[in-house]
């Protein structure tokens, strides 16, 4: 059964990274506007909402079930680049660079889509 959750897990992972490249790529592609802005506010209402990725607590709830002793805070990015990196970024810091980012993107699209009709 560990490796029917280690494979859910890793879909899980690949489904979260593109979401990822949508986030920090995505407006470099007009023809993916509406793709583009619906993830970011999914993301956005996402982080409000809860304080975390729901995406990330699926992948989480799998990975434990084959890691018991698996030790996760919710942050996808944090996470990540820890392993590659073994360097810690501040979930807090984090957080506020998140929330501005969204923000920021999410006003931007919206005004260069509205603005200029």
């Amino acid at each position: 059964m560990k490796i029917f959750y280690n494979i859910i897990a890793n879909i899980i992972f690949l489904v979260h990274t593109l979401i990822f490249i949508i986030v920090f790529f995505g407006g470099f592609f007009p023809q993916y506007k509406n793709l583009y802005l619906f993830t970011l506010i999914i993301t956005f209402a996402s982080d409000m909402l809860f304080g975390y990725c729901l995406v990330s607590e699926w992948e989480y709830y799998f990975r434990k079930k084959v890691n018991p002793k698996l030790d996760y805070d919710f942050t996808w990015t944090t996470h990540y680049l820890h392993k590659i990196t073994n360097k810690h970024i501040s979930p807090i810091f984090y957080k506020y660079l998140s929330f501005w980012f969204l923000l920021v993107s999410i006003l931007i699209n919206l005004y260069f889509r509205f603005a200029f009709q």
